[in-house]
């Protein structure tokens, strides 16, 4: 009995700060009504190629409706959903997003997606916030003068929810086969 028992004692440890608090966000993370870059916007959108819409927000879900290239359809609204969180390493004490969450050297910060003009969600010691705060991948600024680094990119997937002009409704996957996502264009 112990032999089963303490896999899973081990599991629940490492997954669990001492105070009960998960170490790691849970995944997938759905953030409901997210849009992904800067000035983007749910509005009305047209296809740029041809897009299957399905009737639930899942792949191999049965098909809603077609839409031509050329096509306008209404963005309704959406969910960014982060299969793997990215990774920001603290190197200086910080202080993070708007609810100034103190991060110190050493500390994991999980990055969720990004959301434009520079932010970004993240989830740290059970919070989920927002922040500017973080470099570019690819910044070559040594870490000793940086507050924080991110190593590696969330892997995320943006379901849209449309309705057409015969108010038929569901989901794609697909955003990028719409123009007029963004509201600065």
């Amino acid at each position: 009995m112990l032999v089963l028992v303490l896999p899973i004692l081990l599991g629940l440890l490492e997954s669990s700060s001492p105070a009960g608090v998960a170490t790691q966000p849970p995944l997938p993370f759905l953030d409901w009504d997210a849009c992904p870059f800067e000035c983007c916007t749910y509005r009305k959108w047209t296809a740029n190629a041809p897009v299957r819409i399905l009737k639930e927000r899942r792949h191999g879900a049965a098909l809603a409706f077609s839409v031509k290239r050329g096509e306008d359809v209404l963005g309704l609204t959406g969910v960014v959903v982060t299969t793997r969180a990215g990774e920001a390493r603290v190197f200086r004490a910080i202080e993070l997003g708007k609810e100034r969450l103190k991060a110190l050297p050493g500390d994991v910060v999980y990055i969720l997606h990004y959301e434009g003009e520079g932010s970004w969600k993240f989830w740290f010691k059970g919070n989920t916030d927002s922040s500017d705060g973080f470099p570019d991948i690819g910044d070559k600024t040594p870490d000793s003068e940086l507050d924080l680094r991110i190593v590696s990119q969330p892997k995320t997937i943006w379901w849209v929810k449309v309705k057409n002009e015969k108010g038929q409704v569901g989901w794609t996957d697909q955003p990028a086969r719409f123009d007029h996502l963004d509201a600065c264009e």
